[in-house]
């Protein structure tokens, strides 16, 4: 049997925290017809575990700290630099700042290419080179494939990487380039896949949906008994995309449309904006839980201790949220604003989709109108009908596994 070379591109991973949804995936790569490499473009002090027989290979870290100047010095020679510098101008931007982050995945992909050309070198050609987000690696692995080191190149792509508008240019600099040239791009909703292909021209023959997902468990939430108790959850950073201080007007707008209730929110999570939530929610006259910051274990037990009638979100941009996707799992009904691909995973069920732009008064008349609605068992069942039948993590993850090795054996 051949076994063929598949090279995982990370920004840590197995580094540091980040890119969680990496772990779930490894255990399918441990199979007889693959050697599977993790290659991270940098490392940091804790390295998380990896299955028996998956290798880390550092040489893109060691590139990255040795030969960075160089590779930005040498941009100035690059014809593909400087295209793509003259798109960026074309387009009306014409800071400097603009134009350096054109510059820096130029230079990033240049050190990904040569550590992929040294690989190919000690072990022969690669397969398939797959960029876990669809940036400068991705880029880089084209680029590798150019000089004959890498047979195919496959990408993923998220929220950041791929939805132009919330980039700080407005501007993703090389994804016009490369979503036509890439063998296969896999947004992980079908949000990011229109955007692939009617924003940066990929085509339907290399790009498709692949989702991530959720494991899938045996236990879910209570169910509300009590018409006259409120339960709350919502899990998020405190920063300001997240909104939470705007969550707070819109808990204290509910507690104000329903006198006589007992509103219970809690809250997990942590970040810059916690202190000054806090302090603002002091006055709210609701019981209010703050959680922390807590592990996936913790946060599980979170969903299943109590009848929440809504996990709400209220973040002004999002790719698909996680959060939203366990809580479904546990048949938890979802108040969010629809934004990114929340939709997708909110929608099918019969959710509450917030206006983006809405006010907490209006949030709060949206939840408001779902509360009888939360009680019923049968709708609560469709919150994690939805997850089982599309965002199941195990069968996502072989799904998207299978398809990666038939390419590499093209």
């Amino acid at each position: 049997m051949i076994r063929r070379r598949i090279v995982l591109l990370t920004a840590k991973y197995p580094w540091g925290p980040g890119e969680e949804f990496i772990t779930p995936e490894l255990p399918h790569w441990v199979r007889d017809d693959v050697d599977l490499t993790i290659m991270p473009w940098e490392s940091t002090d804790w390295q998380r575990e990896v299955p028996d027989g998956i290798r880390v290979d550092g040489r893109l870290d060691r590139l990255r700290r040795t030969q960075w100047r160089k590779a930005l010095a040498v941009q100035a020679f690059r014809g593909g630099t400087w295209r793509e510098l003259l798109a960026t101008v074309g387009t009306g931007h014409l800071h400097p700042k603009a134009w350096w982050r054109t510059l820096v995945p130029a230079a990033a992909a240049e050190l990904t290419r040569a550590a992929l050309e040294s690989l190919a070198r000690d072990h022969g050609t690669i397969d398939v080179a797959y960029s876990y987000w669809f940036d400068h690696q991705t880029l880089g692995a084209l680029q590798a494939r150019a000089t004959g080191n890498v047979r195919a190149v496959v990408s993923r792509a998220h929220r950041y990487d791929i939805q132009e508008p919330i980039s700080p240019d407005g501007r993703l600099p090389f994804r016009r380039w490369m979503a036509p040239r890439i063998d296969l791009l896999a947004p992980i909703s079908d949000g990011g896949l229109t955007l692939a292909r009617d924003l940066f021209g990929a085509l339907p023959g290399n790009s498709r949906t692949f989702r991530l997902g959720v494991p899938i468990g045996e236990h879910t939430a209570p169910t509300p008994e009590d018409p006259n108790v409120i339960h709350l959850l919502s899990v998020s950073t405190f920063t300001p995309v997240k909104r939470v201080p705007q969550l707070v007007h819109t808990v204290k707008e509910l507690a104000a449309r329903c006198p006589g209730s007992r509103i219970v929110w809690c809250h997990a999570g942590s970040g810059p904006l916690e202190a000054e939530t806090h302090r603002l929610a002091l006055d709210l006259g609701v019981e209010v839980e703050w959680l922390g910051q807590l592990d996936r274990e913790a946060l599980a037990e979170v969903y299943r201790s109590r009848p929440w009638n809504f996990i709400v979100n209220v973040s002004s941009s999002e790719g698909v949220p996680v959060s939203l996707m366990e809580a479904m799992e546990r048949a938890i009904p979802v108040a969010a604003t629809a934004v990114g691909s929340t939709d997708e995973l909110v929608a099918p069920p019969g959710g509450i989709l917030l206006e983006p732009d809405g006010t907490p008064s209006q949030w709060a008349e949206a939840i408001q109108g779902g509360l009888g609605r939360s009680a019923d068992p049968a709708w609560r069942q469709g919150f994690r009908d939805e997850v089982t039948a599309h965002w199941n993590e195990e069968r996502n993850q072989r799904a998207f596994v299978d398809a990666l090795v038939e390419l590499a054996q093209r």
